[in-house]
């Protein structure tokens, strides 16, 4: 499941030669990283004979479920979402969508589920809560390094639960654990100026808003949150609240360098750098930016 990384093809920060690379986990099987977590997880649970799932998700995690869903028919999904995603999501779960595959539209998506798998006597996915779906990230870690030449340096993503950051660094620190010590990157994690219970413990410089372009950012109970701050901290990271404008003009950047349009979620990384830059934060070199998802 390996994605590639590029070079930043030329200057994205205005006034700062940065060395950057990109990582394209928008370009895992369903369009973004969740594939790390769920298929190894699914697998090992059907493989002790478990054959229905359900779980509740903004968007990506449910597209995950569904391409697996698509390739495994004896698997049946049950997914909740609200029917708030945006029409791009809805439009990618209604592609990967079969007959083993439920989809529940639902403002109280969370609840719903959980009451569903109770009373279904089936598993509930939990991405925000389930450790065994962090294993998935090892792999990411691994690719990170030997991508970067085991540089070290800063690696900035978007975050939601913050179940993809948690289990990226475990997966460092296995990594060292071996006997191989590539230099542990420092973390960075955004989050927008609608949702931020994480981020807002290393940044306090932002207006509050009701609404937000990036649809995926959503958790707001944050049951990670001890675990991330600990591993962004223990990192020697931040953390970054940017607002839609930051968001669109990250995008612009990224269309005019890339020649291709990238979700909000994506560009957040490098709206996130964008900030840390102009707060004055000078991020270890190279620095790797996450697109999370399409």
């Amino acid at each position: 499941m390996q994605t590639p990384v590029i070079r930043a093809p030329s200057p994205i920060v205005e006034g700062v030669g940065l060395d950057i690379y990109i990582k394209r986990e928008d370009l895992n099987p369903s369009g973004s990283h969740k594939d790390r977590a769920l298929f190894p997880y699914v697998d090992k649970l059907v493989m002790k004979g478990e054959k229905a799932f359900c779980l509740s998700s903004s968007g990506n995690f449910a597209i995950s479920a569904a391409y697996y869903a698509r390739h495994h028919p004896q698997v049946q999904f049950h997914l909740f979402s609200p029917p708030t995603i945006s029409q791009e999501k809805k439009d990618r779960l209604n592609e990967y969508k079969t007959d083993n595959v439920i989809i529940h539209w639902s403002k109280l998506a969370r609840s719903e589920a959980s009451q569903f798998s109770r009373k279904a006597h089936i598993r509930l996915l939990r991405g925000s809560k389930d450790d065994y779906l962090l294993e998935g990230y090892d792999e990411l870690a691994r690719e990170l390094v030997e991508q970067t030449e085991g540089k070290g340096g800063s690696v900035f993503m978007a975050v939601s639960s913050g179940t993809m950051l948690a289990g990226l660094w475990e997966g460092f620190r296995n990594i060292v654990g071996t006997g191989r010590d590539p230099s542990l990157p420092s973390l960075h994690i955004v989050q927008t100026t609608k949702v931020y219970p994480i981020a807002r413990e290393f940044d306090q410089d932002f207006t509050p808003s009701k609404v937000s372009i990036a649809s995926a950012i959503v958790d707001r109970v944050a049951n990670r949150k001890d675990q991330v701050v600990k591993a962004v901290k223990e990192s020697h990271g931040s953390g970054w609240i940017v607002s839609d404008e930051e968001i669109t003009s990250a995008m612009k950047k990224l269309a005019e360098v890339l020649h291709e349009n990238v979700s909000p979620e994506s560009a957040m990384s490098l709206a996130g750098l964008h900030k840390a830059c102009a707060k004055g934060f000078r991020a270890k070199e190279p620095i790797a930016l996450i697109f999370t998802g399409k």
